[in-house]
């Protein structure tokens, strides 16, 4: 909800969650878009969450970092 209030130039320290909680899936309507943040080796864990939730039908974005573009990868998309 913070996110969504945010205008442009605006900034934040950090997110973190779920926190050892599980994801809770379910399909977005009105063009809602769900976003991941994520950077190394927190991608591969977020990977299966995004294909249920565009198994589901819900729009996807994924926010990745790397430490340098020779570790980057799924770069393609």
């Amino acid at each position: 909800m913070k996110i969504n209030q945010m205008e442009v130039g605006d900034a934040f320290a950090g997110i973190a969650g779920p926190l050892g909680l599980p994801s809770q899936l379910h399909r977005y309507e009105n063009n809602e878009t769900v976003v991941f943040t994520a950077g190394g080796v927190g991608l591969p864990p977020v990977y299966p969450i995004m294909r249920e939730h565009l198994r589901m039908g819900n729009h996807v974005t994924l926010i990745s970092g790397f430490r340098n573009k020779e570790l980057m990868f799924w770069e393609s998309g």
